[in-house]
């Protein structure tokens, strides 16, 4: 992730030169562009294209350096369209797949919030 602070601006920014950068990547940089453009949907508050895209993130299995953020933000976009049941999937696959993250411990406190 990046160290500087990051406004909306920027997020959008993400958003609108994402898929030129899509185009000329490979390998890692490719991973982390895709991981960014849903993110900044993520930061921006717009869930479903947020879903969305980190669907098609984990669909296209990337390393596991972003899986547990993306999985709980898969979990995250849902628990804020309303739909409970399919976070709760999100956040047990992330706790099974990735016991000892920091993510694992922020989905097991949101499983609990629920309880």
């Amino acid at each position: 992730t990046c160290a500087l602070p990051i406004s909306d601006k920027h997020y959008k920014q993400v958003i609108e030169d994402g898929p030129k950068v899509l185009k000329e990547a490979s390998g890692d940089d490719k991973e982390q562009t895709k991981f960014l453009i849903a993110d900044s949907y993520f930061k921006l508050g717009k869930m479903r294209e947020a879903a969305l895209k980190f669907n098609e993130f984990i669909e296209a299995k990337p390393a596991k350096k972003y899986l547990p953020t993306a999985k709980i933000r898969m979990g995250d976009c849902f628990r804020h369209l309303g739909d409970g049941a399919t976070a709760k999937v999100y956040y047990e696959e992330l706790i099974k797949e990735f016991p000892d993250s920091d993510e694992a411990a922020k989905a097991k406190e949101r499983l609990a919030e629920k309880g």
